[in-house]
């Protein structure tokens, strides 16, 4: 069964594009910047864009990892996903700050993980589900 789901996830569930990544993808990129707005990051266009873009490097460390660090993949279970959660925040963290350093670091760092905790849970019900 393959997945089609979030950020560094991504690269290891599809090393093609298909119209089933770039949906997912795409509800990814606004369930984050929803959450960006309701934790009053910023305004909800802003969000959009820093979602769309933070979203866009961490796919691309993604492709790198599966390239180079292909073991990275090999299992979405709890510790798995955890792994790629962490890599996901530390690369969506520098972006996201870079694009909004008028806030500071820390809420840069916060934002950063409550979309993540919220995006990898949904993942990872999504692999219950479909392991039903």
């Amino acid at each position: 069964m393959e997945f089609y789901f979030l950020d560094v996830v991504d690269a290891g569930v599809s090393e093609s594009v298909d119209w089933t990544l770039v949906i997912v993808v795409g509800c990814t990129i606004l369930i984050e910047a929803i959450v960006m707005f309701l934790i009053k990051y910023n305004q909800f266009k802003k969000s959009l864009l820093d979602s769309f873009l933070i979203n866009i490097a961490s796919i691309a460390v993604g492709y790198v990892l599966l390239k180079v660090a292909h073991n990275f993949f090999n299992a979405y279970d709890i510790p798995g996903l955890f792994k790629l959660m962490v890599i996901t925040i530390a690369a969506e963290f520098g972006v996201l700050y870079l694009l909004n350093r008028k806030h500071l670091l820390w809420q840069t760092f916060k934002a950063t993980f409550i979309i993540n905790i919220i995006t990898y849970t949904l993942f990872f019900l999504f692999i219950l589900s479909a392991n039903r």
